[in-house]
């Protein structure tokens, strides 16, 4: 693939042309396309004269990149040392095996710190008896002391409901007495109240009975009123025929009935229609009239009824009325002897009072004792207890466990040695093992100072290592160093990067790659078409079917080894002129037909390629 020079953005499209000095067409050479870009190709001229060839300015984006050495990290590590002292009695793991949190990794010897922790729990378990003792000791005495308590409160409930129980006895007394006349005013307006009832039970029968006369009267008048309805519309039919047949004589022949006669006969008919609607209306009255009747009857009979029903009820409340009246009498003689057994209660419940209260004042007593003892033995516990959890942890750092997941990377002991305690001696303890945790990796970037500005957290991150050339293993920025280095001014930067496999190993050698910027969209042209020194760098653009001149441009960048060039607008020259190039020489040529682009004779001032921005 050849190096290309990409530009950024122009005002027109720019084929580019490259001028080959050779004999033939043949000898065209280094000027090669970006692959499978056709446009790029360039074109030779015959071999009549010169040969030119003629390149066109490809677009696409362009990426920005830094790559720089790396070095992986375990996300976590940790060395483990031991916090007692002793000889290792097993260590469980070596170097390269996978272990989980909280598993044991290796254990130490130490008896004495085994025999405090059992003397410890030896005294801690006395301690603890002694204290269930004192404890079960003071509960029996609480217990008492609840049980004559509870004792005493159902001798004073049992005296206040004694006390309570008289004065309800006498109250009933007096309620009762106080009742019975109310309940025998009772009775006396309930048998008024039937008396009422059976009054107004005869009242609602005569109504019964007087509708009832009336609907029949309604009924005959109604029968009386349809009758002569009939007879009218009897009557009305023949004048109807009478009036047509006088009217059908007189059209045929007008001698044998006079128009007199014609109008008297339609007149009676009117009439007789007269009478028969007159009838209608009398017959709707009657109807309605014994519809009225028919429900006055209705009525009168729920009336009837409903009386029949209260005569029915306010007997049977004044039976019970009379019932109350007598059960009231009995109540009052037996409220009466209530009140002499309530106060007999009364005073048992009093004297078994004070005896109960006399007991439990002494059961008292024996409570406080009991507290006493269950403080002593509670202090002498907690004592015993924080003895066994020293001791107990003491004996727990006989063994290492592991902080994480991971893999053991180090293993400095073996068993039989012997280890120091790193909390009281720092200086001699050393080491047992090495566990790094490296389900996840941090890899250590220096970025230059010039690239700082464009890394971000979240940023993708390629990596690729030594061991495996071929693949790529893809990463995020995660965090960064708050300064810069100052011997070689670079941010250190972390990227974090899954292993869920553990085929990446802590301390390798990588190299990594940070896509800084992307230009979208940018021209490019093969490096070769670039001529100049690296502060003057250009390249030869076609006008006309001619290279008239080159222009200066400013440096562009690199994208796998070519220069990507940004026009600098603003310059005086050829339309469409590149601002930076860079490249290989090349010969002179004479002009000749390339495309649909004239070629002249050129007079260059060096041996170049040219590019044509158009």
């Amino acid at each position: 693939m050849h190096p290309s020079c990409s530009f950024g953005s122009v005002r027109r499209r720019v084929p580019v042309l490259l001028l080959i000095a050779a004999p033939a067409a043949a000898a065209l050479t280094g000027c090669g396309p970006h692959r499978g870009d056709a446009a790029a190709q360039p074109q030779a001229l015959p071999s009549a004269g010169k040969a030119v060839g003629v390149v066109s300015p490809t677009r696409g984006d362009v990426t920005r990149t830094v790559t720089q050495p790396a070095t992986i990290q375990g996300i976590e590590e940790a060395s483990l040392y031991a916090k007692a002292s002793g000889y290792l009695k097993a260590v469980n793991v070596d170097k390269g095996d996978r272990v989980r949190q909280g598993q044991v990794l290796a254990v130490i010897e130490s008896p004495e710190l085994h025999d405090q922790q059992r003397q410890a729990r030896a005294a801690y378990d006395q301690s603890l008896a002694a204290a269930e003792g004192a404890r079960a000791a003071q509960g029996r005495a609480e217990a008492d002391v609840r049980q004559g308590s509870a004792q005493v409160e159902r001798a004073r409930a049992d005296a206040e409901e004694a006390a309570a129980g008289v004065a309800r006895a006498a109250a009933d007394v007096e309620k009762t007495q106080a009742e019975l006349p109310r309940l025998q005013a009772l009775a006396g307006e309930a048998d008024a109240a039937v008396q009422q009832a059976v009054e107004q039970q005869g009242e609602a029968q005569a109504e019964v009975a007087r509708w009832e006369q009336q609907l029949k009267a309604a009924q005959a008048t109604l029968r009386a009123i349809q009758a002569a309805q009939q007879k009218a519309e009897a009557d009305a039919h023949l004048q109807q025929i009478t009036y047509r047949r006088f009217q059908s004589i007189q059209e045929k022949d007008a001698g044998l009935v006079t128009g007199q006669q014609v109008d008297e006969a339609r007149a009676r008919m009117e009439t007789s229609e007269s009478e028969v609607e007159t009838a209608r209306h009398k017959v709707e009255a009657a109807g309605e009239d014994v519809g009225t009747a028919r429900q006055q009857v209705e009525a009168a009979r729920r009336r009837r009824a409903a009386a029949a029903q209260k005569v029915t009820a306010e007997k049977s409340h004044a039976q019970a009325a009379h019932q109350e009246v007598e059960v009231a009498g009995k109540a009052v003689d037996a409220a009466r002897q209530q009140v002499k057994v309530a106060e007999g209660q009364r005073l048992s419940a009093e004297r078994q009072l004070k005896v109960t209260d006399e007991q439990r004042k002494a059961l008292g007593q024996q409570v406080h004792v009991a507290a006493a003892q269950v403080s002593a033995a509670r202090r002498q516990s907690e004592g015993n207890r924080s003895a066994l959890s020293a001791a107990a942890a003491l004996a727990a750092y006989t063994r290492l466990v592991a902080p994480f997941d991971g893999v053991v990377t180090e293993r400095l002991a073996d068993p039989g040695g012997f280890v120091q305690n790193a909390g009281t001696n720092q200086a001699a303890a050393k080491p047992v093992l090495k566990v790094v945790r490296d389900q996840v990796l941090r890899v250590l970037v220096p970025v230059p100072e010039a690239s700082i500005s464009r890394v971000r957290d979240g940023q993708p991150a390629a990596v690729v290592v030594d061991a495996f050339p071929k693949e790529v293993f893809h990463g995020t920025v995660a965090r960064f160093a708050g300064a810069l280095d100052p011997k070689s001014r670079t941010l250190l930067t972390e990227v974090d990067l899954r292993n869920p496999q553990g085929r990446l190993k802590p301390g390798m050698y990588a190299r990594v790659t940070l896509s800084l910027e992307v230009h979208r969209g940018a021209l490019s042209v093969p490096s070769e078409t670039v001529m100049g020194p690296e502060d003057k760098r250009f390249v030869y653009t076609v006008a006309e079917g001619r290279a008239p001149h080159a222009g200066h441009h400013r440096r562009g960048r690199r994208e796998d080894g070519g220069d990507h060039l940004r026009p600098q607008p603003g310059r005086s020259g050829g339309a469409g002129r590149a601002r930076h190039a860079g490249g290989r020489r090349a010969g002179e040529g004479a002009g000749r037909q390339a495309g649909d682009a004239r070629i002249g004779p050129l007079t260059p001032q060096r041996d170049a390629r040219v590019c044509r921005l158009s």
